[in-house]
């Protein structure tokens, strides 16, 4: 392995395993969209606590449940495909070094490259499997919560629920994250410059998602809606419940 292999090594494995706390860093003072879904999640959940029927939103969390599962059995798929080829012995890599615009280095590196794609695999499909027990306990939650409860448990079932959704959306997120950063790492069979560049411009298009795309701007409109709903009834304190008819326009329809 070059020095050069190394440091692109580098640069991929730390843009992985700590995009989440550079990201504050590198999108300023436009904030992430991620970090706005915290907020309008734990609104959400403060609605399903005034709602009398509540299918719609375990529908909603369902939904999420079957994208994880399906993400989790094509983590599996492309995996299994990646391990084929690692243990596909001297043909395997005969093949890929033949190729004239491939850069597969000795065999050892060659299975080296090969790891970093499984192992980053490996974490999204741990990743995916722990979003999906998080969102069934949130489920659960949602079901366990009375139809009608007195007006002080709402906020406290709400605030709860909130809290629990929050870390399996972050972890879906995170297990997504993964097949960037795979795609990244099997740039590496193209040589160390084409690792560097392709883990720029992941982090890159990342970032870009999460602050400038269409639908950053449209979040951040609902989070501004967010903030101003929060301001009249906030999480915490003694500040007035709020009530169905308090409902965001377009964001949670008004209960009746």
């Amino acid at each position: 392995m070059s020095p050069f292999d190394f440091v692109a090594l580098l640069v991929l494995v730390a843009s992985w395993l700590f995009y989440e706390r550079m990201l504050p860093i590198l999108v300023g003072k436009r904030g992430a969209l991620n970090a706005r879904m915290v907020q309008i999640r734990r609104l959400w959940m403060l609605q399903v606590a005034h709602r009398s029927v509540r299918i719609a939103d375990g529908q909603f969390i369902g939904h999420t449940l079957n994208s994880a599962a399906f993400f989790g059995s094509a983590n599996l798929i492309v995996m299994a495909a990646v391990i084929g080829v690692m243990f596909g012995g001297e043909s395997a890599y005969t093949s890929v070094a033949g190729l004239k615009f491939m850069q597969a280095g000795s065999h050892w590196l060659f299975e080296i490259k090969l790891m970093a794609v499984i192992v980053i695999l490996s974490r999204g499909l741990l990743d995916f499997v722990w979003s999906i027990r998080q969102l069934n306990y949130c489920l659960a939650a949602i079901g366990a919560m009375p139809d009608n409860p007195p007006d002080d448990q709402r906020r406290i079932w709400g605030v709860a629920i909130g809290d629990l959704i929050n870390p399996a959306m972050s972890t879906f997120s995170r297990g997504v994250r993964g097949y960037y950063f795979s795609l990244a790492a099997a740039a590496w069979m193209f040589g160390p410059t084409a690792l560097l560049l392709v883990t720029i411009g992941t982090v890159s298009i990342l970032v870009w998602r999460q602050s400038r795309s269409g639908a950053a701007e449209g979040v951040s409109k609902v989070f501004a809606l967010v903030e101003e709903t929060m301001k009249m009834d906030p999480p915490t304190g003694a500040a007035p419940q709020i009530e169905p008819a308090q409902s965001i326009e377009g964001l949670t329809p008004p209960t009746t």
